[in-house]
């Protein structure tokens, strides 16, 4: 907050936990918790939500920022994300809202940081 009361909207932890993207995932009805389909120096967790839809995290534990990757195909062999028959994605980044589509996701993970997407079936 500000002297004057008012929010600090330049206040990046105020950012983070009041993200509508993220508090949607948080709050997702089916309630399945996310799991870590990839360790590494950037581990990779995921989980389903309601509609078919994933949410998938890079999660960068060095504190030198690193390229991460991982192929969203992977999610189709794997019964707990109930993506039978689906090999290309379309991929949002929750806070720059940048979207992507294919069957690879690969980012530029700062030190110590994450990117969150919410994926959904390309049709």
């Amino acid at each position: 907050m500000r002297p004057d009361g008012t929010p600090d909207t330049d206040n990046k932890t105020l950012q983070i936990v009041t993200n509508p993207a993220l508090i949607a995932i948080d709050g997702d009805s089916l309630a399945k918790p996310a799991k870590i389909v990839k360790k590494g120096t950037v581990d990779v967790l995921a989980r389903p939500l309601e509609g078919g839809d994933l949410a998938l995290c890079f999660f960068n534990k060095s504190k030198r920022a690193k390229k991460a990757a991982f192929a969203l195909a992977q999610f189709e062999s794997d019964p707990y994300f109930a993506a039978k028959g689906i090999r290309e994605w379309r991929a949002t980044e929750l806070w720059s809202g940048e979207s992507f589509e294919g069957d690879m996701l690969s980012a530029d993970v700062p030190g110590h940081g994450v990117k969150v997407y919410r994926l959904s079936p390309k049709k």
